[in-house]
């Protein structure tokens, strides 16, 4: 088989103003997702959007090389991303807790940047002496998986209804939803409440998903031109934006936490996500193959990727993290943001 494609906003954050910060701390990411090809890469499309799909709720632990106790521990959110903040410099160790339902894929190490070198070995369902230095973010340490045939059954095999996403998801112990656009160009709005996510799509009756049974809502833009809006709480939050992509999660909790909750946004060509004003909220910004242009004023960070394919826009986010990885002249505009704002890779 294979894979493929609360509180309302605060516009008054009290955040200090930093621009274009190249001395933050140290970061360590990546992603576990479905290999479908088994060729160990996880694959993007033209644009950058991901084609295999991202594994939630898999724990990632953190260790200082040789040590026995993990320094941190994280889950991947709903699209499968995971992601350490304010990493004690040194080697480091990552590693997985195998997903059940899935067999081992291959593990790809990732880069540090700036520099973008490769650093670390891989084991098994771990990196190894990965050296990591102040101020350096390490990205793409990714886990490929493989769905073991025993889990395969009819409805993943049905292909987009549900989405394979949903799917994969209730494998992993994550239950989760899907709401899908139309054929046409299409205006959905997502309102996180805190206890629901409501979903409304041009307009019409909302449905409305309780967090504390529903951990995952999947929003599939469909055909046409889209635009996605979600509308965050005053929780801390992380949004993770890649092209047409966003995946949105409380990240100080896990996903199958009773207030935990994941909300994956697909194939949608215009992105916003609000947040509240929580001085944890934090957004970062994946780069597309092509020219990509990013913004930054005020309480809105905003990027076009690859000459208008996709546009994306995070308001009221304390930190903006944008990475280049992937080519393209991408270039960044600042005109006085209220958050912090980090640039690493390719950005100029």
């Amino acid at each position: 088989m294979s894979f493929a494609d609360g509180d309302r906003l605060d516009n008054n954050p009290s955040v200090s103003a930093q621009i274009n910060v190249v001395n933050s701390g140290s970061s360590l990411s990546g992603y576990v997702y479905a290999d479908a090809n088994g060729d160990g890469i996880r694959n993007l499309g033209v644009n950058g959007a991901p084609v295999e799909i991202g594994l939630p709720n898999v724990t990632i632990s953190l260790f200082a090389q040789g040590a026995t106790a993990a320094t941190a521990t994280t889950t991947t959110g709903p699209d499968g991303w995971y992601d350490f903040e304010n990493v004690q410099p040194g080697l480091l160790r990552i590693v997985e807790t195998h997903p059940a339902g899935f067999l081992d894929g291959k593990d790809t190490l990732g880069t540090i940047l700036p520099g973008g070198q490769a650093s670390g070995t891989v084991g098994n369902d771990e990196f190894d002496n990965v050296n990591l230095g102040a101020g350096q973010q390490g990205v793409d340490y990714n886990f490929g998986e493989v769905l073991a045939a025993a889990s395969i059954n009819k409805t993943m095999l049905l292909g987009s209804s549900p989405p394979m996403e949903v799917a994969v998801a209730n494998q992993l112990g994550v239950p989760a939803v899907a709401v899908k656009g139309t054929t046409g160009n299409d205006a959905i709005t997502v309102n996180n409440t805190g206890t629901t996510i409501q979903v409304s799509v041009n307009n019409g009756p909302a449905q409305s998903f309780d967090i504390s049974k529903v951990k995952m809502v999947v929003v599939d833009g469909g055909g046409g031109v889209d635009t996605v809006t979600v509308n965050g709480t005053s929780a801390p939050e992380l949004a993770h934006f890649q092209p047409t992509y966003v995946g949105v999660r409380r990240s100080d909790l896990p996903l199958v936490n009773p207030l935990g909750y994941g909300i994956l946004v697909q194939n949608s060509q215009n992105l916003i996500v609000n947040t509240g004003s929580n001085p944890s909220s934090f957004a970062v910004f994946q780069d597309s193959p092509g020219n990509d242009t990013a913004t930054a004023s005020g309480s809105v960070a905003a990027v076009t990727w690859g000459q208008n394919v996709a546009t994306a826009q995070a308001q009221s986010f304390a930190k903006v993290r944008l990475v280049s990885t992937l080519g393209g002249t991408d270039k960044v505009v600042a005109n006085t943001p209220n958050f912090v704002l980090e640039k690493f890779g390719n950005w100029n």
